[in-house]
């Protein structure tokens, strides 16, 4: 609590704001000015949004705030790649987007590109028991694939034994 007010007081001092207070300035501005609000709701025909599964509270609302009533809102996400908890993000942003947004389409992207159909298996095999999700079956056209191996390390230390061994092992066998 100290260092934090300590960073206040600095940022207080030079008329300095982080992103995050930048944001919440802005939303209370615009609640407290109708006209500015209306006018930067007309102003854009489309809200663009990508990666929202990392949106904390503040962005989410300013998102739907300068949204209005027009809900000509895109966002991109991945209810599965949510990483940002530490930071304030919240998956229910997501989860709950047609909620909010309830005459927006949604459009799940499960084809996969880059790998092949025995890591998406076991990509799906492990996300399904994630209680908090929307939902998708991830495929490939790249059938096969070379199997999965398993480590079970007992400590970070083993961990990054085993990998340095695994990365020597593969540069003598070429």
């Amino acid at each position: 609590i100290r260092i934090y007010q300590h960073y206040q007081d600095h940022c207080d001092r030079g008329g300095l704001v982080d992103f995050a207070e930048m944001l919440l300035r802005t939303h209370q501005l615009l609640l407290k000015n109708p006209t500015l609000l209306q006018h930067y709701q007309s102003r854009f025909n489309a809200i663009l949004v990508d990666e929202f599964q990392d949106t904390n509270d503040i962005q989410s609302a300013f998102v739907r705030l300068l949204a209005g009533d027009k809900n000509r809102v895109m966002v991109v996400g991945d209810d599965d790649q949510s990483i940002y908890a530490w930071r304030g993000a919240k998956i229910d942003h997501i989860l709950n987007f047609k909620k909010f947004f309830p005459a927006t389409a949604m459009y799940k992207m499960e084809q996969n590109y880059r790998s092949t159909q025995n890591i998406l298996d076991a990509a799906n095999a492990v996300i399904k028991n994630n209680a908090k999700r929307l939902g998708k079956d991830l495929w490939t056209d790249q059938a096969g694939g070379e199997l999965i191996q398993y480590y079970g390390a007992y400590s970070e230390y083993d961990e990054a034994a085993f990998v340095a061994e695994e990365v020597q092992r593969l540069i003598d066998s070429g």
